[in-house]
């Protein structure tokens, strides 16, 4: 028992040895030995760089657009003061980034801090960035709907996935008083750059140039375990973000114009956006969870043409609606 407890014991200090941003202390001499080449210190100091240099090689792989917006040198400054404070902790690597974004909005600096004038123009290209990378790794690694899921929330639909596509109803009857269930791959996001077009033009293997503001509206899922992006209109993002949020058809539909609603739904139930559907209790509205948080960007004029999602390499794709 007395092995065992003492071997605990050295696993628990290497792995605190490991994460410590500083590698361990003076008793490193007692319970590592040298070598005729190397001090107990270098010896360890291998583990302790090819750790980090593995996170670092995920995370990069996890935020391939930000490693090219900000060169691989700055983005590695980033990604280690957020694993400094934030060392993994799950099995699962995909899951390394999740507060990443958290640790870029608390430590940007303050414009008094940008000494150089670098950052100031960054900061929200950077975090808005971060967080549709994260939200595209999240969808990718998450539930999804290629094995029948009908979603999360244990309730017995009133139709199921295959009933769906029939929804729309025929040109001049009222939209139904049902409530969707969306697909548990499903997310929408609201930047104030197009950061997803930037992405999936890195992704493609080209040399963007870093994009300019424009409130952007976008909507992810996956189809056939393969992400896709499609960019709203703000009208049709606020619509499809109400029904997400658990108002029913009817009620998510009165803004836009009857037509221009109906397609939208028509739409969205063949991309498989929602999974199932039940009849509205008259209280689904007031039980709606928020929506995605954060100051809502001004209104953007721009209406893009429908096209249909264009897949990219890495499982993901981008499209514009």
């Amino acid at each position: 028992m007395r092995e065992d407890s003492d071997l605990v014991r050295l696993q628990h200090w290497f792995q605190a040895a490991v994460l410590a941003p500083r590698g361990p202390g003076p008793e490193i001499d007692d319970l590592v030995t040298a070598s005729a080449r190397q001090t107990a210190r270098q010896r360890f100091a291998i583990y302790w760089r090819n750790y980090r240099l593995r996170l670092l090689e995920t995370m990069r792989a996890l935020h391939p657009g930000l490693v090219h917006l900000l060169g691989r040198e700055l983005f590695h400054q980033f990604a280690l003061s957020y694993l400094e404070e934030h060392p993994s902790r799950t099995h699962s690597l995909l899951r390394l980034d999740e507060r990443f974004v958290e640790h870029l909005e608390r430590t940007r600096p303050a414009p008094e801090d940008d000494g150089d004038g670098r950052w100031s123009a960054l900061p929200d290209l950077v975090i808005d960035m971060a967080r549709f990378e994260r939200l595209q790794n999240e969808v990718l690694d998450g539930p999804g709907t290629e094995n029948g899921a009908e979603g999360a929330g244990g309730a017995a639909p009133h139709l199921a996935a295959p009933h769906l596509a029939a929804l729309p109803p025929r040109s001049g009857l009222p939209p139904p008083d049902l409530v969707l269930t969306p697909a548990p791959c499903l997310r929408l996001l609201r930047t104030s750059f197009p950061v997803h077009s930037y992405v999936a033009a890195v992704e493609r293997g080209e040399d963007p140039a870093p994009p300019e503001p424009r409130p952007t509206f976008v909507v992810l899922t996956r189809r056939n375990y393969e992400v896709v992006t499609r960019e709203l209109t703000p009208r049709a993002h606020a619509t499809l973000q109400a029904m997400v949020s658990g108002a029913p058809i009817a009620e998510a539909l009165r803004g836009p114009g009857g037509e221009q609603g109906i397609s939208w739904l028509r739409d969205w139930l063949a991309s498989g956006f929602f999974v199932a559907a039940r009849p509205s209790t008259g209280h689904d509205a007031d039980q709606a969870p928020p929506d995605d948080g954060g100051e809502k960007p001004e209104p953007s004029e721009r209406l893009d043409a429908p096209r249909p999602p264009t897949p990219v390499p890495g499982g993901r794709g981008t499209a514009a609606m």
